[in-house]
């Protein structure tokens, strides 16, 4: 079965953000930021997994809505890696454009979520 473009792109993220973390916790010895940064960016598609599971179109709303909140988390993360420079923008480039996508697409699965459940 073909995934979806967001399991593809969270499963990526999730990743990209497991070996940054390694690599911050090797190079630079920076554990707490790291790691907060890989549960978010984890999350994402951890909870994209629930959601193709659940059991209602509510308890599908829900998780979806934990996934947008975990990807915005994990903006949260670069920017303050970014800000702190324990990265610099172009090395973490790729993972801020997966998460703004993320974001974008969660976004509007949840407006859409939510008109259909307000019609019925």
């Amino acid at each position: 079965m073909k995934k979806s473009i967001i399991a593809e792109k969270a499963f990526l993220l999730g990743v990209k953000a497991i070996k940054l973390s390694y690599r911050l916790q090797k190079e630079k010895q920076e554990f707490s930021v790291s790691r907060q940064f890989v549960r978010s960016a984890t999350s994402i598609g951890a909870n994209y997994e629930e959601a193709k599971g659940a059991q209602s179109d509510r308890d599908f709303y829900t998780k979806i809505c934990i996934c947008y909140k975990e990807a915005r988390e994990t903006q949260y993360w670069i920017e303050l890696m970014v800000g702190s420079e324990l990265v610099t923008k172009i090395e973490i480039q790729d993972q801020y454009e997966l998460v703004t996508d993320l974001v974008r697409m969660l976004s509007s699965a949840k407006i859409s979520i939510s008109n259909k459940l307000n019609k019925t």
